[in-house]
């Protein structure tokens, strides 16, 4: 369901945010995606992450949308 990626990106995102980098380790350094020393993910690098964790891409997609609804963003990056 899109709402569980909805709820995963967001879970992901209050571990920590990270603006300007995909992913950011605990000094705030920017660090791979998957790193283990990721200790903050950009909205990005959360939605990306959910494939990883097994969610099925058209749920990733409805959740796109429904993130781009719900903030009014054109972009991830910004």
């Amino acid at each position: 369901m899109s709402a569980d990626a909805l709820r995963a990106v967001a879970a992901q995102i209050e571990r920590g945010w990270s603006q300007g980098a995909d992913a950011r380790d605990a000094d705030g350094r920017a660090v791979p995606l998957i790193s283990d020393a990721a200790r903050a993910w950009s909205p990005l690098g959360a939605f990306a992450l959910l494939a990883t964790d097994g969610i099925p891409t058209d749920h990733v997609r409805r959740a796109l949308v429904a993130f781009a609804d719900v903030t009014g963003a054109n972009s991830l990056q910004e």
